[in-house]
C-alpha cells in the first residue's frame, strides 16, 4: 500500500479493526454505484496491483470503485500447516480455516459497505478464488447484506466437499452472478467450471452468465504503465454484463 498516495487510500472498520483501501471516485458524470473489489495476495489475477487498473476503468464509467486487500489469517496457517495432504486435498490453502476466513470476510464487506451506505445507486462486489467461495458461502447463509451482482473469478476452495458445493451458492441465490472461468491456473476451480454452468442453467437461475478467460491471461499485472491482458479481457466482461442488467 506504500506505493500509493494518501489521497488514494481511505480507512474502515472492519469490526474493531482498522483497514485501509483504495478509492477510486467515479470520474464520469452518471454515478452507477459502488464497486468493491477484493483483492488477493500473491502474483496472479486480481492483486492488489490488478485491482487498482480495474478500478481506474470503471471509474471512467461512472463507478465509485474500493480496492480492500483481503489478507489471509496467520494463526490459522501456522496451526494447520503440519496436516497431510490427501486424494482430494491440496497444499494450496490447505491451512486456511472455512470459518475464520468467512468471518473476516464478514467484517470486512459489512465495514466497507458501511463506510460507503450513502451512495446512490447499485452495489457490486468482485473477487477470485478461495475468497469468491466463502462469498458465495455467506450469502448462502444469509451472513452477508448481499449486493446487486457478484462478479467471480474462478472461484474454488482446496477441498472437495465444499468445492463442489460451489455450484449450487451460485445456482441458488438471486443475485445476479457473473462467473468468469478460467484467468486463474488453478485446478479447483477448472474441476466446477461445467457445473457452475449446468446447475445454474438447470435451476432456470436468472441473470447468470459465464465467461472464459484463457489461463493465459493470468499471471502477474504486467508491465507497469500498461494494462495486463487479464484486466483488459475482465474489464470487457464487467462493461458488457452490467449493460446486459440495465446499469
Amino acid at each position: 500500500m506504500a506505493r500509493y498516495s494518501e489521497q488514494e487510500r481511505i480507512s474502515f472498520l472492519a469490526g474493531d479493526e482498522e483497514q485501509i483501501a483504495l478509492n477510486f471516485p467515479p470520474t464520469a458524470t452518471l454515478k452507477r454505484g459502488v464497486a468493491v473489489v477484493l483483492a488477493e495476495t500473491g502474483y496472479q489475477g486480481l492483486t492488489l496491483q490488478s485491482g487498482s487498473a480495474l478500478a481506474r476503468r470503471m471509474r471512467r464509467w461512472g463507478w465509485h470503485v474500493v480496492v480492500v486487500p483481503v489478507k489471509f489469517d496467520s494463526e490459522a496457517e501456522q496451526s494447520n500447516q503440519a496436516s497431510t495432504p490427501t486424494a482430494y486435498t491440496d497444499n494450496t490453502g490447505q491451512w486456511l480455516q472455512a470459518e475464520t476466513w468467512q468471518t473476516h470476510l464478514r467484517l470486512v464487506t459489512a465495514g466497507i459497505f458501511s463506510q460507503f451506505a450513502d451512495e446512490p445507486g447499485y452495489k457490486l462486489v468482485v473477487c477470485q478464488g478461495m475468497t469468491a467461495a466463502q462469498l458465495l458461502n455467506l450469502n448462502a447463509q444469509q451472513k452477508v447484506s448481499a449486493p446487486d451482482s457478484y462478479i467471480v473469478i474462478a472461484p474454488f476452495w482446496p477441498e472437495a466437499s465444499q468445492n463442489q458445493q460451489i455450484a449450487s451458492w451460485i445456482a441458488d441465490t438471486a443475485v445476479p452472478v457473473l462467473d468468469i472461468a478460467g484467468g486463474l491456473a488453478n485446478h479447483w476451480s477448472a474441476k466446477t467450471m461445467a457445473l457452475r454452468n449446468d446447475s445454474a442453467q438447470s435451476g432456470l437461475k436468472m441473470h447468470y452468465r459465464q465467461r472464459q478467460l484463457p489461463e493465459s491471461a493470468a499471471g502477474i499485472s504486467g508491465i507497469p504503465g500498461h494494462t495486463s491482458p487479464f484486466i483488459s479481457r475482465l474489464s470487457k466482461e464487467i462493461y458488457g454484463w452490467t449493460r446486459y442488467l440495465g446499469w
